[in-house]
C-alpha cells in the first residue's frame, strides 16, 4: 500500500515526464507554457519546457491534468526512490542528480 502525504504545491518535483503518445496527444491542448516533444522511447514522448517544469503545471502550481496524470507524478513524494524535495535527505538522495542529469539531456 502506498501512504498519502500532503503536497505543499511547490511544484520543485513537478518536472518533465514520459508520456505515452496516445496519452500526450489527449492532453496537449491543456500545455501552459510552450514545449519540445522529444522522444523517449517507442511508445514514449517527454514534452521539454525550457524552464524544466512540467508543461501542465498552471501558474499557481497546480496540474491541470492531475485526474489524469500519469504513474510517475502519482507515485512522487509517497515512495522512497521518488522522494518530495522537502523530504528530509532528499538532497542525500540519488534522485535530484539523475533528474537534473534527465531534465539537462533532454534540453541538449
Amino acid at each position: 500500500m502506498v501512504d498519502k502525504f500532503e503536497c505543499e504545491k511547490c511544484g520543485q518535483c513537478c518536472g518533465p515526464v514520459p508520456f505515452t503518445i496516445p496519452m500526450f496527444k489527449r492532453f496537449k491542448d491543456k500545455a501552459q507554457r510552450d514545449y519540445i516533444l522529444t522522444p523517449f522511447s517507442e511508445i514514449h514522448v517527454v514534452p521539454v519546457a525550457e524552464s524544466g517544469d512540467c508543461v501542465f503545471l498552471d501558474e499557481n502550481n497546480l496540474c491541470v491534468i492531475y485526474k489524469d496524470r500519469p504513474k510517475v507524478c502519482r507515485l512522487q513524494g509517497v515512495i522512497p526512490k521518488l522522494p518530495c524535495p522537502h523530504d528530509e535527505g532528499y538532497e542525500d538522495s540519488p534522485y535530484p542528480k539523475i533528474y537534473g542529469q534527465m531534465i539537462g539531456d533532454l534540453l541538449k
